[in-house]
């Protein structure tokens, strides 16, 4: 997680929550008031992310204050999450997310600049450009691979379907985590 901040009144929002799944490079954009609080962060989540994704197992953040609320930490105690926070420069935890910030910064830059107070109008079109578009490190189209790893199981009666059904998100989690591990082996040398 983290906000793009500093731009432009569009709709009474200056600044932009950014929210990446770290498995499947799902990204989330909620535009924001300039001054919110934890609160509002929470409510948010929950309409924006539980609502699409349920509730995450572990979130990694910046140590920005408003993740240290108390109201915060202790929602997500009671949803059973862990919250990891982040350093400043530390891209083994937040580099993906910045990297998100810079296409989304730039896909707004080429759709809002001649109204730079329009930005807002075209958020949800970044989110599904971004989620529609083939990961380098994923080989994928992102949109696609939530639906193939974490559709619901029907319950049957018939062992060996859910076996097979077992064993093909199985292949499909093998088939993201590889390109993953190879791309953070690559980039291991360079941190």
């Amino acid at each position: 997680m983290d906000f793009i901040t500093h731009l432009s009144p569009s709709n009474g929002h200056t600044v932009i929550w950014v929210i990446v799944d770290r498995l499947t490079k799902y990204a989330h954009f909620v535009a924001l008031p300039s001054k919110f609080s934890a609160e509002i962060l929470a409510r948010r989540f929950l309409q924006e992310i539980c609502r699409l994704d349920g509730v995450p197992k572990t979130i990694v953040s910046n140590r920005d204050k408003l993740f240290f609320s108390t109201l915060w930490r202790e929602l997500f105690r009671v949803l059973g999450t862990s919250l990891c926070y982040s350093t400043a420069y530390h891209p083994q935890s937040a580099g993906q997310t910045e990297v998100v910030n810079r296409c989304l910064q730039t896909y707004l830059r080429c759709f809002s600049g001649t109204h730079p107070t329009k930005w807002n109008t075209h958020l949800s079109l970044a989110e599904y450009w971004y989620n529609t578009s083939c990961h380098s490190s994923l080989h994928w189209i992102i949109k696609y691979l939530p639906i193939g790893c974490f559709s619901v199981l029907r319950v049957s009666k018939n062992i060996c379907q859910l076996n097979q059904h077992t064993c093909k998100l199985d292949l499909i989690l093998i088939r993201v985590c590889n390109p993953l591990s190879y791309c953070r082996i690559q980039q291991w040398p360079q941190l």
